[in-house]
């Protein structure tokens, strides 16, 4: 498997962490004019790779939540990644240093993803309603509808449901609804639903920056 990776990447791969050296080997050139003294090679790492490279060689459990793999597989994928893809010590950064922030990088990045439980979003349900209920019914379109929030998992399964609501009720009013209520909807700490700007930005619900073209067509 990895060396279907190092195939397929192996580009990307090694541009990405050849920047990464170079960066390293910049922040240290300004480094050095500033201060005119000897720096121990610990020194001259980035903070974030020596942090990462602890980790790499405290225990299993500790690599694997920081870089996804254990200190047996890092220890191959680097050894690979010197033989196959060519891949070089820096001037002041071992390849060992570079991949752990790379991958380091990109577990970041996978945590946020999996923070995101799914998305929501309210929908119109044309409803018949008596005449005195009409004006409360009637939504911007001018159509008679019921507001119905629909809440689903990122593997698009429904988990949530509130319907009910007059079509002139905004979005975000009946989430406030759906987030009060005994049984509604419930977002642990660190983790978020997805939502168009009809609702606000807040913690728990994730809406697109301003200005984004996001319905497709």
């Amino acid at each position: 498997m990895i060396f279907d990776i190092i195939r397929v990447h192996q580009l990307r791969i090694i541009c990405c962490l050849q920047a990464h050296g170079m960066l390293a080997d910049v922040e240290q050139g300004e480094d050095r004019r500033r201060v005119r003294r000897k720096f121990s090679r610990l020194e001259r790492i980035p903070a974030q790779v020596h942090h990462l490279t602890r980790l790499v060689g405290l225990n299993d459990k500790e690599c694997i939540d920081n870089l996804r793999m254990d200190r047996n597989c890092f220890g191959r994928l680097c050894l690979l990644l010197r033989e196959q893809a060519g891949l070089v010590d820096g001037k002041y950064v071992y390849v060992e240093e570079q991949i752990a922030m790379f991958l380091g990088v990109l577990a970041h990045h996978d945590k946020n993803r999996r923070g995101c439980l799914g998305a929501l979003d309210g929908t119109c349900i044309n409803v018949l309603v008596g005449s005195d209920d009409k004006p409360r019914y009637r939504n911007r379109k001018g159509q008679i509808a019921t507001n119905t929030l629909a809440v689903c998992t990122r593997d698009m399964r429904f988990v949530y449901v509130l319907a009910g609501w007059e079509g002139s009720a905004g979005d975000a009013r009946v989430l406030r609804d759906a987030v009060t209520r005994p049984h509604g909807i419930k977002v642990l700490k660190g983790q978020y639903y997805l939502c168009d700007n009809g609702y606000a930005n807040s913690e728990g619900f994730l809406t697109p920056y301003k200005g984004v073209h996001y319905h497709l067509q």
